[in-house]
């Protein structure tokens, strides 16, 4: 068996019988990782393109026309064989990427189940790269939910035109089904020029599709845009709304709301155990012009969203348009003004949400939970309002007290009043050096729930 030092010398070697091996020390040099074993293949080959990765055309005289054929061990596609090395920081692999992905975007029956392409350890940068149907980009490493920019695997946006719909990876609209970005730490790159223009760092269109155990972060506005269907958003990291400039416009509905998460429309869908914040502190929220969420959607329907935390944004989060949803178990924390807004959510179950540390802002009248008018039939099962003693809000002078746990505009009367059955409102601030604050006021001391609207009686309580 012959041993080639690289891929480019494996293109000046022939081959003399069908089934000839020859083993290839790396893709360039410097144990690269892009080697391999390569068989001599003729029935079959002779019209095969050099894709540079897994078919390679030698030059020169070439009698029985054949080709160098990697021979793939395992399910993956080491990037690395495509040249996508890793070892630069700055080196844009996108061209290399998308030749990856065509070379077997065109052979649909021989990858059946799907293609799994594998990125170990390195750096990475792309932009504007398209995944297609049955497609899963995966980590050779579980991605860990830190801020560590030295993650064994870091992928980055290429510097490129900065259109308006710039990202690095896109799920496409109508086109994407079955495809999945899981174990990828994507730094957004925010404060560099190749960051500073995206849209979002990841767009989730598409079908069938899922996000699992990523971290998106750092990025300059969304870390995820989109309107996907039957979609599934589980266990990433997710941070983004990193621009020094405002945004928001309060005379319209949604008064403008840009969301680290931020999807257009959300059904049959879920959104399970992520951590997602607007930025990585809440003091990133101090000036009131900017309208920022840890997550904002219109049009959930149907979809489950439980066990996620919702954090450090002007609100933490803000759905809207929808209905038939549950949500559990999520946490809202550490907002300038209201932990959760509902805007025209109708029949939907909230089951052991929990707020804390909410309405931060010194000045204004703020909610940990907003019921707008347009809500209707909705039920509040167990919610938890706790304020926490924080030390570090406590040097800011922030005392962390909501202004009001819930305040319902909605309709409470006949059939599609909301309802809260058995509140708790409790203070756990047991370092709190004030000693007129009671540890657990209960509903006692509490804020407890206000109406707005005269006209409409008192939220209908079960306790």
């Amino acid at each position: 068996m012959q041993v080639i030092n690289n891929i480019q010398a494996l293109r000046g070697v022939i081959g003399t019988n069908d089934g000839d091996v020859c083993y290839v020390t790396d893709y360039i040099g410097n144990n690269d990782g892009g080697g391999g074993h390569f068989v001599w293949r003729i029935a079959g080959f002779t019209t095969a393109t050099d894709n540079g990765g897994t078919i390679i055309v030698p030059g020169g005289a070439n009698p029985t026309n054949g080709r160098w054929v990697r021979n793939i061990e395992g399910t993956a596609i080491n990037v690395r064989w495509f040249g996508i090395l890793g070892r630069e920081s700055d080196a844009d692999y996108s061209d290399q990427l998308n030749n990856l992905i065509n070379t077997y975007k065109q052979k649909p029956a021989e990858w059946i189940g799907g293609v799994r392409i594998m990125f170990p350890r390195g750096y990475y940068r792309f932009r504007n790269i398209k995944i297609p149907s049955g497609f899963t980009l995966v980590g050779e490493q579980t991605a860990r939910h830190n801020w560590t920019p030295n993650a064994p695997l870091i992928i980055r946006p290429a510097m490129g035109s900065s259109g308006t719909e710039d990202c690095i990876f896109e799920f496409e609209k109508n086109a994407t089904e079955n495809a999945s970005l899981e174990n990828l730490y994507i730094d957004g790159d925010s404060q560099n020029p190749q960051g500073a223009g995206l849209k979002a760092a990841v767009i989730f269109n598409g079908k069938f599709c899922s996000l699992i155990n990523n971290n998106i972060v750092n990025c300059a506005k969304h870390a995820v845009f989109g309107s996907p269907g039957v979609s599934r958003i589980e266990n990433n990291n997710l941070h983004g709304l990193k621009a020094a400039t405002g945004y928001g416009n309060d005379s319209s509905t949604d008064r403008g709301f840009l969301g680290s998460l931020h999807l257009q429309s959300f059904v049959d869908g879920w959104i399970i155990n992520n951590e997602i914040g607007a930025t990585s502190t809440y003091l990133d929220f101090k000036d009131p012009n900017r309208k920022g969420v840890a997550v904002f959607i219109k049009g959930l329907e149907a979809s489950v969203v439980s066990g996620n935390i919702f954090e450090n944004g002007d609100l933490a989060a803000f759905f809207m348009d929808g209905g038939f949803n549950y949500l559990s178990g999520n946490r809202y924390e550490l907002s300038m003004s209201t932990g959760l807004e509902l805007y025209n959510m109708f029949q939907c179950n909230f089951h052991g949400e929990r707020f804390t540390n909410n309405s931060l802002k010194t000045v204004g009248r703020y909610d940990d939970l907003v019921v707008n008018q347009n809500c209707a039939n909705n039920t509040f099962i167990s919610p938890t309002f706790t304020k926490t003693y924080n030390p570090g809000l406590a040097d800011l002078h922030i005392d962390g007290k909501v202004r009001y746990n819930i305040t319902n505009y909605g309709n409470n009367s006949g059939v599609w009043k909301n309802i809260f059955i058995s509140p708790y409102f409790t203070n756990i601030g047991t370092l709190d050096p004030n000693p007129s604050y009671p540890k657990n006021p209960g509903r006692k001391y509490a804020l407890t729930p206000y109406c707005v609207n005269p006209s409409e009686v008192d939220p209908y309580i079960i306790d």
